[in-house]
């Protein structure tokens, strides 16, 4: 059973976002990128753990290509005021852009390699 996985990496999560400690942490945003680089869908041997532990991990790196879309690509002009709609910890986030390729994008394809897509 998979149960070690962040709160956010669940399809009960209520939020568009990842939570704002993992925006302004950069410890706790380190912490949940660490654990996506542990493979956590597997287990000691390298097989999968099954649908829910696959979910979960997808989850997990797609609110965080998601939020890192949000705060990189959608910031307002320098004149114009900012995005009402965003939270203001997007603004500020330690999430790093080249986290897409160097760590997500890799994860993804590891992801669908284990499941077999």
């Amino acid at each position: 059973m998979f149960t070690n996985g962040p709160t956010f990496a669940d399809w009960t999560y209520d939020s568009p976002y990842l939570p704002e400690d993992v925006h302004v942490d950069e410890e706790k945003g380190g912490h949940w990128i660490e654990w996506l680089n542990t493979h956590p869908y597997t287990n000691e041997d390298g097989a999968y753990l099954g649908r829910r532990a696959g979910e979960c991990v997808a989850l997990a790196i797609g609110l965080f290509l998601h939020d890192i879309h949000k705060a990189w690509f959608s910031a307002s002009d320098p004149d114009e005021p900012d995005d009402p709609s965003l939270p203001t910890f997007l603004q500020g986030t330690m999430l790093k852009l080249a986290w897409v390729n160097s760590i997500l994008l890799p994860l993804c394809m590891a992801l669908s390699a284990c499941i077999g897509g």
